[in-house]
């Protein structure tokens, strides 16, 4: 599935976490500082009518250690029955937060061509590492547990300036 919401200019350029307020599917407002609990958080982008998303939820629920999941429901808007549809899914497959993607997330959205796609960003709100495209829940552990290898703010700048993003 492509999820294509708008142009932006700066997609490209894409670094940070774009700011966001936006609510969960149980309607609790959610910001940016949800990255602040947690050195990595795993950001899961998924939508309700992609079988290998929903079937990766399961796969990420599993992930235990020093980090957190969050799950970005890509084609959930304002419509009631895609919320209903959306929290029976999460419901049924997922232990973590989901978050409804409003015109906040547009930026990174429109960078999205494929779903679900895992992406690893820091409690600074800054993308790490490589995203994973797809289901593959090996590679999404193997880049886990990589960038929790990182030993210097030195790695983690080369990384962020030399391959991810560029």
């Amino acid at each position: 599935m492509t999820l294509l919401l708008s142009s932006c200019s700066n997609a490209d350029d894409l670094k940070t976490f774009p700011q966001f307020v936006t609510q969960d599917l149980d309607g609790v407002e959610v910001t940016n500082k949800v990255f602040n609990y947690k050195q990595i958080t795993v950001v899961n982008v998924w939508t309700i009518d992609s079988q290998p998303s929903i079937a990766l939820l399961k796969e990420l629920s599993n992930l235990k250690g020093d980090w957190q999941v969050i799950g970005i429901v890509g084609d959930v808007h304002d419509a009631s029955e895609q919320i209903k549809t959306a929290k029976k899914i999460a419901a049924d497959n997922s232990n973590f937060e989901n978050l409804i993607a409003n015109s906040d997330f547009n930026d990174l959205l429109v960078t999205i061509k494929q779903v679900p796609i895992t992406f690893f960003v820091n409690s600074r709100s800054q993308f790490i590492g490589q995203p994973v495209i797809g289901d593959d829940i090996v590679l999404i552990r193997r880049e886990l547990m990589r960038l929790l290898d990182i030993s210097s703010q030195e790695d983690l700048k080369f990384i962020q300036d030399n391959i991810f993003y560029k």
